[in-house]
């Protein structure tokens, strides 16, 4: 039983010689229908502007149990319509952190 969202599977085997070989495929689990799971909900708060409407919602589920989650095992934030997805840990792709500024807003770094 998996969450629904993207993973990575790879499967190795080792055969009687000690080689081993492997296959890596991602995937997308998706579907409502998770025998012996429990999924538990609640909204925390609503709020709209012209454009668009956004919902915090707190929910936990048996399936994230094993996993730390914002507000303990199984729990997880969600804002609503919106998502965001990473593909791997954040700094691992090259990406660097710069200053701008001294710090403060709008206020230009100094020589």
């Amino acid at each position: 039983m998996l969450e629904n969202g993207l993973w990575h599977l790879r499967v190795s085997v080792t055969d009687t010689g000690g080689y081993t070989g492997f296959a890596d495929v991602g995937l997308i689990v998706d579907g409502r229908m998770k025998l012996g799971s429990y999924d538990l909900a609640f909204v925390d708060s609503e709020w709209s502007t012209a454009l668009y409407q956004t919902t915090l919602r707190r929910s936990y589920s048996t399936l994230r149990k094993d996993i730390v989650g914002d507000f303990g095992n199984g729990w997880q934030l969600e804002i609503l319509d919106m998502t965001v997805a990473t593909n791997g840990p954040l700094g691992d792709g090259g990406w660097s952190q710069e200053q701008c500024g001294d710090g403060l807003i709008f206020a230009p770094v100094l020589p």
